[in-house]
């Protein structure tokens, strides 16, 4: 192929972009490594008009996004995917969703779940085989438990698609879009949660109030009010029925990061 034609279309290019696809004229050091991690880091994070639209509607129209990507516009948003890969990117870097997703060992001590009194008894287990102190194995254990909460969050999306689907079985939807409704909701509630849980971390400290006290009837209600939005707009069903639905929902999801947070102390506590 002639060195002045677009490999991907084969259109002859008269400048650094091809007028057909607009894929960018090949350069000698593209895959370098610099070059390949900039050009990557510029895909995902770039803010154009898709990114800004995308946040918007997020965060002003709840479930409008959902619905817009099942009647087929799509062009002018990120994709479900991509979208769910910036957030998790932001999740490894900021810890999205702070303290009801981050555990440290002297909240397991102090509060599980599971049981205090089980963690309380492992946790002596694994100090006296290691001959090590409390402080020594809490210092490995939140170090480990950091890499691993990163890892284990994601099995909550599918999980909460699971839900929604068995809500909603008679309307025959496909599996795929119950995962893009998952999606779009912890992608909200992520960036929700990462932006207000340092505030409401302070005022809990102010009020002497213990901080699960505060943070999760406030997330469970936030989750609540999102979720009924949602339905509301992408299923159009009534007020009852979705009122009951968003319930079932925030409370599939409360569990589901109960069961998170034990199945994080137990996959922690095993490579520990």
């Amino acid at each position: 192929m002639p060195e002045d034609c677009c490999p991907n279309c084969e259109a002859l290019l008269h400048g650094p972009y091809c007028s057909d696809c607009g894929q960018r004229r090949p350069l000698p050091d593209d895959y370098s490594t610099l070059d390949f991690l900039i050009d990557s880091a510029t895909e995902i994070f770039s803010v154009d008009g898709k990114t800004l639209r995308t946040a918007r509607q997020l965060f002003a129209h709840p479930g409008r996004l959902t619905l817009d990507h099942y009647q087929g516009r799509r062009a002018q948003y990120l994709k479900p995917i991509q979208l769910f890969l910036i957030v998790n990117v932001l999740f490894f870097l900021v810890a999205v969703g702070g303290g009801i997703l981050d555990f440290t060992l002297g909240e397991y001590l102090e509060i599980g779940p599971p049981s205090t009194k089980l963690v309380q008894k492992l946790v002596q287990q694994k100090i006296a085989q290691a001959g090590i102190t409390l402080e020594e194995y809490a210092s490995e254990f939140n170090r480990k438990e950091e890499i691993l909460r990163k890892g284990l969050i994601f099995s909550l999306v599918p999980l909460l698609a699971v839900v929604l689907w068995v809500l909603s079985y008679r309307q025959r939807r496909y599996f795929a879009q119950h995962l893009v409704f998952s999606i779009h909701f912890f992608s909200f509630f992520w960036l929700f949660g990462t932006a207000t849980f340092f505030p409401l971390a302070v005022l809990a400290a102010l009020t002497g109030t213990r901080p699960d006290d505060l943070l999760v009837p406030f997330y469970e209600l936030t989750a609540l009010i999102y979720i009924y939005l949602m339905l509301r707009t992408v299923y159009a069903q009534g007020r009852v029925i979705t009122i009951l639905k968003a319930a079932i929902c925030t409370a599939a999801v409360s569990q589901l990061i109960v069961g998170y947070r034990m199945l994080l102390f137990f996959g922690t506590y095993l490579i520990t």
